[in-house]
């Protein structure tokens, strides 16, 4: 993930970790690209130190908020903004009334339809896009759901508004999410740009092409 983002922006001003979790993504950015500023987002107050420790035995410049992400806000800045992460996997009855609120209304605003059945890791989808500008890029691994069933319309046309040109499936057999059994996507994007979308395949560390 970090290796293909290299490709994409080769010089970052600025990293977010969104739903940082242990921090692994974003200690391994600190080490990528020690001149960028990295911030890891948790919500979890015992998760949020845990990578502050781990940050400061690695010896990396990680800076990590503890918030919800769906509600924090970013400074604009000069340079690019990578966007990263392994959103956490939570189903939409596990999300309260308010979250789903924002989640309908903003995409409301942006013309698209808010579907409340949608997980959580489309809000984190939504969120980076609205904390991004004209040539941030992105990568998170999610669900795949999102690509056939009927909430996934939402996150079909928001991944086209944000700028996303690559999708690349996980292997099956593969258990991304501890807790739940569900085929995974690596989707990345760029912000601003209008490409057509490709598909792959990623078999053990290699990107095989669909189509």
């Amino acid at each position: 993930q970090l290796a293909r983002l290299a490709a994409k922006c080769m010089r970052p001003a600025r990293i977010v970790d969104a739903g940082a979790g242990t921090g692994r993504y974003a200690i391994a950015a600190a080490r990528r690209w020690p001149q960028a500023e990295v911030i890891a987002i948790e919500k979890d107050p015992e998760l949020a130190r845990a990578v502050e420790i781990t940050a400061a035995v690695a010896r990396v410049r990680v800076r990590v908020v503890c918030a919800d992400y769906t509600e924090i806000q970013l400074p604009r800045i000069d340079g690019v903004t990578a966007f990263i992460g392994n959103p956490p996997y939570v189903r939409h009855h596990n999300i309260g009334g308010k979250g789903k609120a924002w989640y309908a209304s903003t995409m409301e605003r942006l013309g698209l339809p808010g579907n409340q059945l949608a997980g959580l890791h489309i809000y984190f989808f939504l969120k980076s896009f609205l904390l991004a500008q004209t040539g941030d890029v992105g990568s998170f691994i999610t669900s795949a759901e999102w690509f056939d069933n009927g909430y996934g319309a939402d996150m079909r046309g928001l991944f086209g508004r944000m700028g996303g040109d690559h999708l690349i499936r996980a292997n099956p057999t593969e258990q991304i999410f501890a807790d739940a059994l569900t085929t995974s996507v690596i989707a990345e994007w760029t912000v601003g740009s209008n490409p057509s979308v490709q598909f792959s395949d990623l078999v053990g560390q290699q990107v095989q092409p669909r189509f």
